[in-house]
C-alpha cells in the first residue's frame, strides 16, 4: 500500500477494499473536494504540523470552531 506522506494527503483520504479475482487489496482513495479545501487551509498555515489539523479538525468535530466555507 503507498504511503501517505503530506498533511494533505494524510486529511484527504481513506482506505478502500477491493475485491480482485477473488483477493482483497486495500487501497488509498482520495475525496477530492477534500482535498482541495485541505489544501487551501495548508497554504494559510504553511509552518503547521500534522499535530496541529488534527487538533483543528478535532475542534471542528465537537463543535468549538465554527466550519468556514469558501
Amino acid at each position: 500500500m503507498k504511503k501517505r506522506e503530506s498533511i494533505i494527503q494524510q486529511f484527504s483520504t481513506f482506505i478502500s477494499l477491493i475485491n480482485d479475482n477473488k483477493n482483497f487489496n486495500f487501497i488509498w482513495k482520495t475525496e477530492i473536494y477534500l482535498e482541495r479545501n485541505i489544501s487551501l487551509l495548508v497554504q494559510s498555515e504553511p509552518d503547521a504540523k500534522k499535530e496541529y489539523w488534527a487538533r483543528h479538525f478535532l475542534k471542528i468535530i465537537r463543535g468549538s470552531i465554527p466550519i468556514v466555507q469558501k
